[in-house]
């Protein structure tokens, strides 16, 4: 029997399901519907804590007193644990979550809670798109997006096919860019291999340019194409720099003004489906749930033939299902199901613990990584860094875990066998993992220094932790080659080289802790 106390705030969808959750973990759980009946009072008793919000209000509303929420909660809640207790803050607004990882929770929050901040949108592209080893060897039920590993010296990319560009759409998009990296981009190329995020609707531009407002950084740094299918005609955006600086994006984008049923849209995907020199995958949402089944079952037969992933968003999974099972529709399975999508155990949170200590034994040492992980200095360590957008940052990296493990050989669950990386695998890793690091603070709202920037800082590099702070600027969102020294006179690729050389040792340390600790490490 467990020793956990849970408090569920609020009403949602999943509020059955989260509840259902904890029970099978033995916990007693307490649900409280809204924020009516005053202060939490007792709040110090519970070991997690659930913010769902109150269904009853508007959506940002709902937001900013779940927000207020966690603020009560804190003031209640003792730091004299080893531990913060978990605090899953389920937002409405895609919005909200966007602001709450570009600037920070307050922080009093930050000190006493370890919150993992989330939307349905947000959870259910994670679950889909982000892969960790398991503690149980279960097989993985979602397919990765590089189903057969690229390496070095493949050719091929990841191509991501959205078919509408609802915000659930626009989660999978973002999710997308933050985890498909992979050692084959090499910005010398002629022709680099980027992975390839394409959003097909009628009418997208407006649409396409409400979202490059929301990550304007990204964007403006990125390759992208506009198609105007009915015209026949393409406008290319190229990056800010382009031929000033070297490119560091290893993500494009393409925008598809058309139906998807469009001849020649539908064309483009049978050519895709086919071709040995990208792994396809398809997410489909749309307006309502008989739409996006509809446009599923009306896809090119090509898409079933080479057996592409189809992801079709439903309310509830019945008909997915039914589609699922029938052997000439196996290809297609729903996602953002209304009632389920988010793991309590949140294991994103639990190795991004881990990808945090080896960051903290570098800045704290010599550079080097750590040769093991003891629990209480891993505990420490994510106490003292009390910046919930930070402690989301390591998340992001572990997004990206499962992947670089097929990119080295092994499979996501090898984590018995796979004792080191060699130097070769290291030097070739890491430049991916500064690739991720540069696309997920492009997304976070962080954005290169301009050239005068750049001189000053290169010219006096105690002003980079300075424009840090008061400009949300990073001199190192740059091509690998063109990386620097730090203030410390460390090469800033030590921060690169160190969480890649420690995968083996962070993989193993969280499968050992969520063995020891029944899956909740």
């Amino acid at each position: 029997m467990s020793n956990d106390k849970i408090l569920i705030i609020g009403r949602h969808a999943i509020g059955d399901d989260v509840r259902r959750q904890y029970v099978e973990r033995g916990a007693e759980v307490t649900t409280v519907d809204s924020y009516d009946g005053g202060d939490v009072a007792g709040a110090a008793q519970y070991t997690e804590y659930v913010v769902l919000g109150d269904d009853t209000l508007a959506v940002t509303e709902a937001d900013a007193r779940s927000v207020e929420m966690l603020s009560r909660i804190a003031a209640d809640v003792e730091p004299t644990a080893e531990r913060l207790p978990v605090a899953h803050l389920l937002l409405r607004a895609p919005s909200t979550l966007r602001l709450l990882l570009a600037t920070d929770l307050p922080a009093v929050v930050g000190e006493r809670l370890d919150v993992y901040p989330f939307t349905m949108e947000d959870a259910w592209a994670k679950r889909i798109i982000a892969h960790l080893p398991s503690p149980d060897d279960a097989p993985d039920a979602y397919p990765p997006l590089d189903r057969r590993p690229i390496t070095a010296r493949s050719r091929q990319r990841v191509h991501v096919v959205i078919i509408g560009f609802d915000t659930y759409a626009q989660a999978i998009a973002i999710n997308a860019a933050l985890t498909a990296h992979f050692p084959n981009y090499r910005d010398t190329d002629e022709q680099p291999l980027r992975t390839r995020i394409t959003l097909i609707a009628r009418d997208i531009v407006p649409r396409r340019d409400a979202f490059i407002a929301a990550y304007p950084h990204l964007f403006a740094h990125s390759y992208y194409r506009t198609v105007h299918v009915d015209r026949r005609t393409t406008d290319l955006h190229q990056p800010m720099y382009v031929g000033r600086r070297r490119d560091f994006v290893d993500v494009e984008w393409e925008f598809v003004d058309a139906d998807a049923g469009h001849p020649l849209v539908s064309a483009r995907l049978s050519r895709w489906a086919g071709d040995p020199a990208q792994q396809l995958t398809l997410f489909i949402s749309m307006a309502d749930d008989a739409a996006s089944l509809t446009q599923a079952m009306a896809l090119p037969a090509a898409i079933a033939d080479h057996g592409i992933p189809v992801w079709v968003r439903q309310h509830s999974d019945t008909l997915g299902n039914l589609a699922h099972a029938d052997a000439h529709l196996s290809h297609i399975r729903p996602f953002g199901m209304d009632r389920c999508g988010y793991d309590v155990a949140a294991p994103l949170l639990g190795m991004a613990r881990y990808v945090n200590y080896v960051y903290d034994v570098v800045y704290s040492g010599d550079g080097g990584f750590p040769s093991q992980m003891p629990r209480r200095e891993v505990h420490r360590a994510w106490r003292e860094q009390k910046s919930t957008k930070m402690r989301m940052s390591n998340v992001c990296n572990v997004m990206t875990m499962a992947t670089k493990m097929r990119s080295l050989g092994h499979s996501a669950d090898d984590y018995a066998t796979f004792y080191a990386l060699t130097a070769d695998e290291v030097d070739t890793m890491w430049r991916t993992e500064h690739n991720r690091w540069s696309v997920e603070r492009l997304i976070s709202g962080t954005r290169p220094c301009t050239d005068q920037e750049r001189a000053e800082i290169l010219a006096n590099p105690k002003l980079k932790n300075v424009y840090k702070r008061e400009r949300d600027v990073h001199v190192d969102l740059c091509a690998c080659d063109e990386l620097g020294l730090d203030a410390t006179g460390k090469h800033v690729r030590v921060y690169d080289d160190a969480p890649t050389a420690a995968i083996p040792l962070i993989v193993k340390s969280y499968i050992d802790d969520c063995h020891e600790n029944g899956r909740h490490a």
